[in-house]
């Protein structure tokens, strides 16, 4: 019965539309949540106390996690990476003359990139993970075909098949991820 029931929301493309809309959800607001997220992950790394420009009124963050849920821990997954920028890369960075835009565009984004690619696998499949509760919600995608056709009409099946196809994501998202990196971290070369 349970394999009838999930072969027709098969047939009828229902499994397919939440695959794409679950996709669709956790690239669009990965990519919104890095447009305010990497500024402001740089904002903080800046204004920290061991920073370019300390600032504890900025650095504190708080105001961050009004403005929208993925943002604030993108910001400081980017935080977190350029602070493994080597301070001499930055010390010989300064003493070159160059200025705190050079410093951050062309010295830590550059050395932090491995670094900053892995953080964006881990909060692209947070992220992931915030669209299948969006779903309680009202929100689309697996999440929702795993409550409305699946746990509401006492359905396993669905709910099982509905998690599988996210690991499935999560994992595709991680492959895909662990080659940027090793193809833009030089250390590994």
């Amino acid at each position: 019965m349970a394999t009838e029931y999930f072969v027709k929301l098969w047939d009828n493309n229902i499994i397919q539309l939440g695959i794409w809309q679950t996709i669709y959800m956790t690239a669009l607001t990965t990519i919104f949540a890095y447009l305010i997220g990497l500024p402001l992950g740089v904002i903080l790394w800046a204004t920290d106390k061991d920073g370019l420009h300390p600032n504890k009124g900025v650095n504190g963050a708080v105001i961050v996690t009004l403005i929208i849920a993925a943002a604030p821990y993108v910001a400081r997954m980017v935080e977190s990476s350029l602070k493994e920028v080597p301070a001499g890369v930055i010390e010989a960075a300064q003493a070159m003359g160059c200025t705190n835009f050079q410093i951050i565009w062309h010295v830590l984004l550059p050395e932090a990139k491995p670094s900053l690619i892995s953080g964006c696998v881990i909060s692209t499949v947070t992220i992931l993970s915030y669209t299948a509760l969006a779903a309680t919600l009202g929100g689309t995608g697996l999440g929702q075909i795993a409550i409305i056709h699946g746990h509401q009409r006492s359905q396993k099946l669905v709910v099982w098949v509905c998690v599988l196809l996210i690991v499935v994501i999560v994992q595709l998202i991680q492959i895909v991820g662990t080659t940027v990196v090793r193809k833009t971290d030089k250390r590994a070369r």
